[in-house]
């Protein structure tokens, strides 16, 4: 018998989420992950803590925290929780835990920003397959 991992999934919604609140996406996230382990989806910072992340396998970020970071004492217990053998999953917008510098240490990465909008040029499906076909027998 499998033993089912835990995982935590950390997100924002309402105000705190003015781009990618947890709600739009936790149904397609559950989805993925199947019914294979249990899953906790929050919006409740409280959860970063040391006590509580000890009883999960992983945790997901989906944070937006941009313009409220985590406390240093939440940011100390995801360092310890990681430390000790936790997985930690940063997708998307939860690289706004970088706004603490401890997480963006234990990310290894910062967001800098989107490029400007622009026009995105698109190729067919078919058009492309034709491209590498050319292209192979160019070779």
């Amino acid at each position: 018998m499998t033993v089912q991992k835990r995982i935590l999934v950390l997100g924002d919604n309402n105000e705190r989420a003015p781009y990618h609140p947890l709600d739009h996406i936790q149904d397609e996230l559950a989805a993925i992950i199947g019914d294979h382990h249990a899953i906790d989806m929050m919006d409740n910072y409280s959860v970063l803590d040391t006590d509580i992340l000890q009883s999960y396998d992983l945790m997901i970020a989906y944070t937006d925290c941009w313009t409220t970071p985590v406390t240093e004492d939440q940011a100390a217990s995801l360092s310890q929780f990681v430390q000790r053998g936790g997985s930690l999953l940063v997708i998307h917008n939860g690289i706004s835990l970088q706004s603490r510098e401890a997480c963006a240490r234990l990310i290894g990465g910062k967001f800098t920003g989107h490029p400007d909008y622009q026009r995105l040029a698109s190729i067919r499906p078919r058009s492309l397959i034709r491209l590498r076909a050319a292209s192979s027998l160019s070779h």
